[in-house]
């Protein structure tokens, strides 16, 4: 996943939420500090969403845009779900808040 995939699909998910601020998770949270993170990096194309004032809201973005998703099959990219309410959750201080404007 590039950058340009990761704003495509937090833009999806604010679609879908209405929301417009997204926290991202793991791997691939170095795309909002380092557009030309290396290519070792970039091999994953799941990003792992939750919003940020609304964590529970990240089951809509699963059912819509996750895993399997006709979005997953058009744009080969798709998002996976941390929520609190699953004991997934991870906290703010493993993940990094990008808006998307």
């Amino acid at each position: 996943m590039r950058r340009e995939d990761l704003h495509h699909v937090v833009a999806a998910a604010a679609e879908i939420v209405g929301e417009d601020e997204f926290v991202v998770i793991g791997s691939q949270s170095i795309l909002g500090t380092h557009a030309d993170a290396p290519e070792s990096l970039l091999r994953s194309q799941e990003a792992d969403i939750y919003p940020r004032r609304s964590p529970d809201k990240a089951i809509l973005i699963e059912g819509a845009i996750g895993d399997g998703s006709y979005f997953q099959q058009t744009y080969e990219s798709s998002s996976d779900v941390w929520c609190s309410s699953s004991g997934s959750f991870v906290g703010p201080q493993a993940a990094r808040a990008v808006g998307t404007s």
